[in-house]
């Protein structure tokens, strides 16, 4: 997902649990002065919780800085992007971080819930960054002034909670996520929604602002949500009914976190709008699954299904991306792509066909089998390549192996002309959206470097196409 989104599920993270702060349904001292510094205290540690939510909704992604150490700018991105950081055995490193940060942007030092630092975890060369911190302090000083032991156990589970968080909403589109690492390296694909989608911007944009306690909170969120109005009406990407049915979303939210003044009754509405949303696309998405395998095993009925994914569009759950992999009786891959319309009577064929790039840098050939489409299922093309070509390149190829680490449909296509003999373009068919090479497809030649430090994730379709 985005870190906007991302960011607003750190918030309502926060919103939920700030009522567990230490203190907060205690009442206020009589006194005014202590009530006073009372009422600085309760705030102070109540914008670590919200940095923290926030810093831990979107450390994970810091997995981009290091994309560089495998020496191929394309693989070095898919390889490590979505790598490491966001498996769950990882999570609680991120939230160790996202304390410590969550402390500096709201200058708390962090020695009063971090501690004193283990000896291993702070050598000489560290001394700045530790002071910067508030770490570079004795160990009984540290323990003097160290918050209690409930205040430190929410902010670490709120920190633990977003960070897992993160992981498993980007599990809901089509890149995928490995979160069982080490234990099961394989990549787990939800195809619910778009990688950036408006209806749950539009559902979380309005609570953030109306629970915002401060008059600069307001303010971002209100210019965060009339930014998004306007990459909305200015890309031109939805249509004119989609538009309107998502205008329709955001009055409605609008309208219900203004009436309503409870921040736990106004975080349950927000979030069973998430639960909507992605309920909707999520049954959408299996029954269009279920009529795709169909439709396949009635018109390809020789072949076998490797793989198969149906990537919505923003905001409309009736129309469907499909990209399909099977293998033909007669050794060939065999990818097709087209898309899938949920209601044939509401969605026109030219709505639905703005999932498709007009060009692309892999050119698909017409369609050889005879599958039915039932009005619902439109094939656009298909590619095909000897099994024994593919297998053989996965031996021989070095940059190629490393691909399938990631590709979950690899494609490969003789570069014309090419500078060096031999060129081909490599790379994944759910990110070929332009003619010329996107972040997910490079040139191999004879010669060519191997990446370095690959990691170990695996697939179905790597399984296959390594199978002797």
């Amino acid at each position: 997902m985005d870190n906007l989104t991302h960011a607003l599920a750190g918030v309502a993270v926060h919103r939920v649990l700030r009522s567990a702060l230490p203190g907060r349904r205690s009442g206020r001292p009589r006194n005014a002065a202590l009530a006073t510094e009372f009422a600085a205290e309760r705030a102070r540690w109540d914008r670590a919780l919200l940095w923290t939510a926030v810093a831990a909704s979107n450390l994970p992604d810091a997995d981009g800085l290091y994309t560089w150490i495998s020496g191929h700018t394309p693989l070095g991105y898919l390889l490590h992007h979505r790598g490491h950081t966001h498996t769950f055995v990882f999570a609680p490193f991120t939230a160790w971080a996202a304390v410590a940060l969550g402390c500096l942007l709201a200058r708390v030092p962090a020695h009063q819930v971090l501690g004193s630092v283990p000896r291993a975890l702070k050598p000489w060369r560290w001394q700045a960054v530790r002071s910067r911190l508030g770490l570079a302090i004795p160990k009984a000083a540290a323990q003097e002034s160290r918050a209690p032991w409930r205040l430190r156990a929410l902010l670490f589970g709120v920190a633990l909670l977003s960070a897992c968080l993160h992981v498993g909403m980007d599990g809901w589109n089509i890149y995928g996520i490995h979160p069982l690492w080490p234990w099961n390296p394989g990549w787990f694909y939800g195809d619910v929604i778009f990688i950036v989608e408006p209806l749950l911007l539009l559902t979380l944009l309005p609570f953030a602002f109306f629970t915002s306690g401060s008059k600069r909170g307001r303010v971002f969120w209100g210019l965060a949500l009339a930014a998004l109005e306007l990459l909305m009406w200015g890309a031109g990407v939805l249509t004119l009914p989609v538009q309107l049915a998502a205008q329709g979303w955001l009055a409605f939210q609008l309208a219900l976190q203004w009436k309503l003044r409870s921040p736990l009754v106004r975080a349950s509405l927000a979030l069973a709008g998430v639960a909507l949303v992605l309920g909707t696309f999520a049954t959408q998405g299996l029954k269009g699954r279920r009529e795709v395998a169909g439709a396949l095993r009635e018109g390809a009925s020789g072949e076998r299904l490797v793989e198969l994914m149906l990537s919505p569009g923003p905001v409309n759950p009736l129309c469907w991306g499909v990209l399909a992999t099977t293998i033909s009786a007669e050794g060939e891959w065999v990818t097709r792509k087209g898309f899938y319309r949920a209601a044939p009577a509401w969605s026109a064929l030219s709505e639905c066909g703005r999932l498709q790039p007009a060009e692309a840098t892999f050119k698909p050939g017409p369609a050889r089998a005879a599958i039915p489409a039932h009005g619902r299922v439109v094939w656009e093309g298909e590619f095909r390549w000897p099994l024994k070509r593919l297998r053989a390149l996965a031996r021989e190829d070095c940059g190629f192996d490393a691909l399938l680490r990631f590709a979950r449909f690899p494609a490969v296509q003789e570069v014309e002309p090419a500078l060096r003999p031999g060129t081909q373009a490599m790379g994944d068919l759910r990110f070929d959206r332009s003619p010329g090479l996107d972040f997910a497809e490079f040139e191999s030649f004879p010669g060519a470097g191997c990446p370095r430090f690959v990691p170990g994730w695996d697939s179905r379709v790597r399984r296959e196409l390594l199978a002797r």
